[in-house]
């Protein structure tokens, strides 16, 4: 028998890229493209979660802000008068109450001008 040509097949060449080779394991549930995006501007969504943490922390200083302590500071004005430390009921007086007796209570300012006086 004469022998049969052989015939060659061509040889298959192997993927260029390794990950083109490999299965991608079965838990893999986010593309590439997504898993790529997200490791690339990761950043992006932590400014958004900051911005709206800052929003919020704003709104709630506005609208959960401390009620004046009138009756409080007057009283502390006060005592500083009767021990005689003019120095301490005169910083109460004038950097603590002053600014805001526009908004003070009514009849707080005649109370508050004795005290000064």
């Amino acid at each position: 028998m004469a022998d049969a040509p052989q015939t060659t097949r061509p040889a298959t060449h192997a993927p260029a890229t390794p990950d083109a080779a490999s299965p991608k394991p079965a838990g893999s549930v986010a593309p590439a493209g997504l898993a790529r995006l997200l490791r690339e501007s990761w950043q992006v969504p932590a400014v958004l979660v900051a911005m709206v943490a800052i929003a919020w922390a704003a709104w709630y200083s506005r609208t959960h802000r401390a009620e004046n302590q009138w009756e409080a500071a007057l009283a502390q004005a006060e005592e500083q008068l009767e021990r005689h430390e003019l120095a301490i009921a005169r910083q109460v007086l004038e950097e603590v109450i002053a600014p805001h007796i526009a908004d003070a209570p009514e009849g707080f300012a005649a109370r508050f001008e004795a005290a000064r006086a």
